[in-house]
């Protein structure tokens, strides 16, 4: 109990008689009214203060839980994405996608299963108006995945127009009979994401639509991606428009998308969410907006479901920008904080008001009275003070009393629970001495400066109870006034552990994110909206080749080649593109001018009002060099089917063509003998039909040249001497058409393997189209020389010798006429020829190449560049641990 002694809240005064008393009454009542009116102006205010700190938790958790749910839309809608960028990459990996292969990619994804609210994939084909009958025909007849086709399958709504987006392929198959045909471009929302997609080269979101496929309003979206024409450049809008074969796309019901989170997720109860199509100014407009109302369905909750708090967030997608907008009803306020916390604070304050005003009162009062009274009145003020105890002991919050001096007189049981300390150990200074050792000098300087200077004092205090666990409390005092003149100090304890454990918990977390940022091993990098590099990671600075250091003192556009610096700066300053996400692949500079393949991603991160861009970057060069060795190795395996193809046919052509023709020849010359040039018209119908049938021959034993020459028996050989034996060959062409010479053949030539009938067989048919070509004479030049294989290239392409760095090198020039530059590139397809009516078959050269692939080397031809003249070039391997030996050289 404390007594008047024991606050020294006032200071012994003389005694005044009755009549003084008397006379003075007026005044004390005035200022123990107007006491009892200050303080209960201060108790409203607090529990006002109260008020709004709770109102703010709620409203900051009904934003938490909207944030929440952006995030839940967003992982969803990034499932989505990723599978559309899976479906373009079908289209990219194939010059055609049938039916039945789309059909596998889609129930391979198990898309309806694992992609919450999506209800359809389709595939969406551009076509020409003057091509619409043609594409309406092969759909029909189209029996890859149905075996009766579609025969009913049109395109609708007719129309006359320049060209249509149809639905060609639909899934699941429920779908097809009512959306298979409809052209996407006739509804302008889907028109309008159809041209934007195309433009941006992004997945792009329609505005709130109706599926045809739906019954009634359910308000739904689709996502379309374009699809470019195979290798086809995409670098400017003109380019992505002259590229554009079709679209692929997803439609998506948005109840399905969100629902079930909100119906059966604890976190959202007592609160309702409306999603809408558009930011907030245009929102409210019409409810064509409305793409989720949380309220569907709740007949018997929304009559009686009242909104105190009302908050929104924006989130973008697909290039538009929804609008989560949510309400929080009584029920989430209780979940959220303590609704009687306000009016605790009141009732306490009114109370200690009362009783300061009765004390005051009291005591102004007390000197008209004899001493008789005074008993009374001091036992009255006990009474008071033993009320005000009770009241203070359950308040929620620690309180105490200090005199001037700031000495501890009282303190209530919160107080004492906060601190850990007993009543009497928390009066005087006793309450300092579980301040914690790091921070009591600092909390008892401040402590007796407001002191000294009356004055109030607001902090967080952490102390170290004897139990020797912690507790941080804030700590609020103020003097207390009479007649303007302070007599002592009240104080008010609260706490705030779970906040501060909190608090540390954020950052310790905004730690752990610094630490996944620079370990991250996909490089990131932050920059703003110019460009200037904020932050970089170690993946990133390795992706580039400098050090993170090199990177900061570097703008973004260093690291982006000159052909997409435009593309890239107008990416980056217009937020609002950046905000729809999406993927790409494109090129950055390395330190050594080196263009490395990567994938980015990018974002808008927000720090305050400044927006900042955050790019993912992923180094795929090394994906980029697979796809290229398996594009590759299917062009070998396509020409490697073609000669066995060919073999198959010279086989059988062997059997069934040969002796026929032999018969056929026999007749030619056996009428030939018996007319006896009797008919000159029947003669030269017998001459043409011999030439016919010997020009088949020569064919059919082209083809069996070309499956003898299927394999290969190789043994070290010395390629200067085969050289020297295939020009003696063919020393008398060379006489007769008065051709010479050059040869320089080198002596280091090493003994490489070889097949050696089948090399004479290229030199043969090598040196005779070089004869053909000099009808009139000319120079034959032969060299040989060993040679680096490194950076050799084959029709463009880099050709590597994996652990070989060195081969033989044959090249032979000839004086001719040259070959045509639209010949050229088809000399090795088998049955082209100049020499149709020559008897050439075509199949020379073509026979020549597969040789010399046989054997791992290269062969190419080539017009001379300082003369007319034609060079061939055939290169082979020179074999591991093979010591150089003296050649044939001359």
């Amino acid at each position: 109990m404390i007594s008047l002694a024991e606050s020294k809240f006032t200071e012994e005064k003389p005694v005044i008689n009755r009549k003084t008393l008397k006379s003075d009454r007026k005044t004390p009542v005035l200022i123990s009214y107007s006491i009892l009116i200050i303080l209960l102006s201060v108790s409203f205010f607090a529990s006002k203060l109260m008020k709004n700190f709770v109102d703010q938790q709620v409203r900051e958790q009904l934003e938490d839980r909207l944030e929440q749910i952006k995030l839940v839309i967003n992982n969803r809608m990034e499932r989505s994405l990723m599978y559309l960028s899976s479906a373009q990459a079908l289209f990219a990996a194939s010059k055609l996608v049938e039916r039945d292969e789309w059909h596998a990619f889609v129930e391979k994804t198990g898309l309806f299963d694992r992609y919450p609210g999506l209800v359809a994939s389709a595939y969406i084909e551009r076509v020409a108006a003057e091509q619409k009958n043609t594409f309406i025909e092969n759909v029909r007849a189209d029996k890859s995945l149905v075996s009766e086709g579609f025969p009913d399958f049109n395109i609708f709504p007719d129309s006359d127009k320049s060209e249509y987006f149809v639905i060609k392929f639909i899934e699941p198959p429920s779908e097809r009979t009512q959306v298979m045909g409809f052209d996407v471009s006739s509804e302008p929302e889907r028109n309008q994401a159809l041209e934007n997609a195309r433009d941006l080269g992004l997945p792009v979101a329609t505005s709130v639509i109706r599926l045809i496929q739906d019954i009634g309003h359910q308000p739904s979206i689709a996502i379309y991606a374009p699809v470019y024409r195979n290798s086809a450049p995409v670098s400017s809008v003109d380019e992505r428009r002259q590229s554009l074969i079709g679209f692929v796309g997803i439609a998506i019901r948005i109840q399905g998308l969100l629902g079930d989170r909100l119906s059966n997720d604890e976190a959202f109860r007592g609160i309702k969410c409306r999603i809408y199509d558009g930011e907030p100014l245009t929102q409210y407009l019409s409810d064509d907006y409305l793409l989720f109302d949380d309220y569907i369905g709740d007949d018997v909750f929304r009559p009686s479901f009242k909104s105190i708090f009302k908050s929104s967030v924006m989130y973008e997608v697909g290039h538009r920008v929804w609008t989560i907008e949510g309400d929080a009803g009584p029920e989430f306020y209780v979940l959220m904080a303590d609704e009687y916390a306000p009016y605790y604070v009141l009732l306490m304050g009114m109370v200690f008001s009362f009783l300061v005003f009765v004390v005051v009162y009291l005591l102004s009062t007390a000197r008209s009275r004899a001493e008789e009274t005074a008993a009374s009145m001091l036992r009255q003020l006990e009474r008071s003070m033993s009320v005000f105890r009770a009241m203070s002991d359950n308040a929620p919050l620690g309180i105490f009393l200090a005199d001037m001096n700031g000495n501890a007189q009282y303190a209530n049981r919160v107080f004492n629970q906060i601190t850990g300390l007993k009543p009497d150990e928390s009066k005087g200074f006793g309450w300092l001495n579980v301040v914690h050792p790091s921070e009591k000098d600092q909390v008892r300087h401040r402590w007796l400066e407001a002191v000294k200077k009356k004055g109030s004092l607001h902090e967080v205090v952490h102390f170290s109870r004897p139990d020797t666990t912690s507790v941080w409390a804030c700590l609020h005092t103020a003097p207390v006034l009479e007649g303007g003149i302070a007599i002592g100090f009240m104080g008010i304890l609260e706490d705030v552990s779970e906040h501060m454990l909190m608090e540390i918990a954020l950052r310790g977390s905004e730690r752990y994110n610094r630490n996944l940022f620079d370990q991250s091993p996909i490089g990131l990098v932050l920059c703003n909206t110019d460009g200037a590099i904020v932050d970089v990671n170690a993946a990133f600075a390795k992706i580039v080749g400098r050090s993170e250091k090199e990177c900061l003192n570097r703008t973004f556009w260093d690291f982006v080649p000159k052909e997409r610096l435009e593309f890239e700066k107008r990416m980056v300053h217009n937020i609002e593109s950046v905000r729809g996400g999406g993927v790409y692949e494109t090129g950055f500079l390395h330190a050594s001018g080196r263009l490395i393949a990567v994938r980015v991603w990018r974002s808008v991160v927000q720090k305050g009002d400044t927006p900042f861009i955050m790019s993912s970057v992923e180094d795929i060069s090394d994906r980029k060099e697979m796809e290229e060795g398996l594009k590759r190795a299917q062009e070998d395996l396509v020409e490697a089917e073609k000669t066995s193809m060919v073999a198959k046919l010279a086989a059988g052509a062997a059997h069934e063509v040969k002796n026929p023709l032999s018969v056929i020849i026999q007749g030619i010359d056996f009428l030939s003998n018996q007319l006896d040039g009797k008919d000159a018209e029947v003669s030269q119908t017998l001459f043409d039909m011999q030439t016919a049938v010997k020009r088949a021959d020569s064919i059919i034993r082209g083809l069996l040249d070309v499956a003898v020459f299927t394999e290969v028996n190789q043994k070290p050989e010395n390629l200067n001497a085969i050289i020297n034996g295939s020009l003696q060959l063919i020393k008398n062409i060379l006489d007769r058409k008065h051709i010479s010479v050059l040869k320089s053949l080198a002596s280091n030539i090493p003994p490489i393997k070889l097949d050696r009938n089948k090399i004479v067989h290229v030199l043969l048919n090598i040196f005779t189209n070089a004869t053909d070509a000099m009808e009139e004479g000319g120079t034959l030049t032969v060299r040989t020389s060993v040679i680096s294989l490194s950076g050799l290239k084959d029709n463009g392409d880099t050709f590597v010798y994996e652990g070989i760095n060195q081969g033989v090198c044959l090249e032979a020039d000839d004086t001719g006429h040259g070959i045509p530059a639209d010949v050229l590139d088809h000399v090795f397809e088998p049955f082209f020829t100049t020499k149709r009516g020559k008897g050439g078959t075509g199949l020379g050269l073509s026979l020549v190449r597969n040789i010399v692939q046989m054997h791992n080397g290269i062969i190419s031809l080539e017009n001379l560049k300082d003369r007319k003249g034609v060079r061939a070039k055939i290169v082979f391997p020179i074999l591991k641990n093979t010591d150089v030996a003296e050649g044939n050289g001359i």
